[in-house]
């Protein structure tokens, strides 16, 4: 594993201060947003509506499904860059948009692989911790649910509503760099880092299961 990893991975202390900043940092955008998009027009409404959502799913994930150690560092980090994510793509909407009677067709299909992304996210995390607390499975690695399609199947659904959002709120072209600098993050630094840890974790069944399942980010592509 890289010494520059945020994240203590295989070490489960409980970190109650790290994830309390982690929530508070991940909160920052939230005024922000609510002062810029509230009681506008419906395109507002569901941008508000995106940034609310993605508050509530990190803050689970930190505080009910999370099993790993947290440092300080690590929620300072991850939690002022998902607000900022968030708040760049409303600064960009409000920097490029003509508010209008109707929803542009980009917003429309940028909700459609948002809420497509928070279900694979949230919902192969929370496959995974039902497995992971059943005493029976004590280092045995989970294949099954949507982790039969992907390895890593929750950083495709983080991927997935990251495009939406950039696109409902900015266009295509910054959904091309939104997209675009995600994949390569996960694919040259996250995806590595997770691989080379579940190597050493879990050994031959980590093999097999690569063998199974041989697509890191999309079924069938990649």
């Amino acid at each position: 594993m890289s010494s520059n990893a945020l994240f203590n991975r295989g070490l489960n202390h409980s970190t109650p201060f790290s994830r309390a900043l982690f929530v508070l940092c991940r909160a920052l955008d939230l005024p922000v947003e609510y002062a810029i998009l509230l009681g506008g027009t419906s395109h507002r409404t569901i941008l508000l509506a995106m940034a609310l959502i993605s508050f509530i799913k990190h803050t689970h994930w930190a505080t009910r499904i999370s099993q790993e150690s947290m440092s300080p560092r690590a929620a300072l980090f991850t939690g002022i860059s998902h607000s900022f994510g968030n708040l760049l793509n409303t600064v960009l909407f409000v920097a490029t948009s003509r508010d209008g009677d109707g929803l542009p067709v980009h917003t429309i299909i940028g909700m459609a692989i948002f809420i497509l992304g928070i279900l694979v996210e949230w919902g192969s995390e929370i496959q995974r911790l039902r497995f992971k607390k059943d005493v029976k499975n004590r280092g045995r690695v989970y294949t099954k649910g949507l982790f039969g399609l992907t390895r890593h199947i929750n950083y495709t659904g983080y991927l997935l509503w990251r495009t939406g959002f950039a696109l409902a709120a900015a266009g295509w072209v910054w959904t091309l760099v939104t997209c675009g600098l995600g994949a390569y993050k996960c694919l040259t630094s996250i995806i590595p880092e997770l691989d080379e840890y579940c190597e050493k974790k879990y050994t031959n069944q980590w093999t097999k299961y690569k063998e199974d399942v041989p697509y890191k980010l999309f079924p069938f592509i990649l």
